[in-house]
């Protein structure tokens, strides 16, 4: 009984790895949908496309970046009773959960900037909001393995210490 038991700490040890991994793959690829995402914005912002089209085009995108822009799509009916910002804002809080609160930050300021300022302006935030992704995008991806290894090794030693233990 007491082996059966450490084999389920052990067990339970590495499926907390497991998951770790697995976020942070989520965190990835919501990071790189949402810069595809930005850099069609950025696209067609420059070709003076209208904010409620530009959603619901974005919503084929893959992952947390198509489930905000498919939220926002259907949020733009509330537009005139409540503010573009607020929809934008409520959109991000419900769909990119894998962001970190100064990721969700610079998109929920980029849907204050997106329809009030001028196109120059916005184009602008979009840039810099997509400079912060490529940035967290690219220093994700160099951490993923070395954090990786770490996670393992630290899952499997408390797993086998606890066997040890119990054993």
């Amino acid at each position: 009984m007491r082996a059966l038991g450490a084999v389920l700490i052990l067990a339970a040890s590495l499926l907390l790895a497991t998951l770790w991994q697995l976020g942070k793959k989520r965190r990835l690829a919501c990071l790189t949908s949402l810069l595809s995402a930005l850099h069609r914005l950025e696209a067609e912002l420059s070709g003076r496309n209208a904010l409620p089209a530009l959603a619901a085009s974005l919503a084929a995108e893959d992952g947390e970046a198509g489930a905000f822009f498919s939220s926002l799509s259907n949020k733009l009916k509330d537009l005139g009773e409540r503010s573009f910002c607020s929809l934008w804002a409520e959109a991000a809080e419900e769909a990119l959960v894998s962001l970190t609160a100064a990721e969700k930050r610079s998109i929920i300021e980029l849907g204050a900037v997106l329809g009030r300022r001028p196109l120059d302006m916005q184009l602008l935030s979009v840039s810099r909001c997509r400079s912060l992704f490529e940035e967290q995008l690219e220093r994700t991806r160099l951490s993923l393995s070395s954090d990786a290894r770490m996670v393992w090794g630290l899952s499997l030693s408390s797993g086998l210490m606890l066997l040890i233990v119990l054993l």
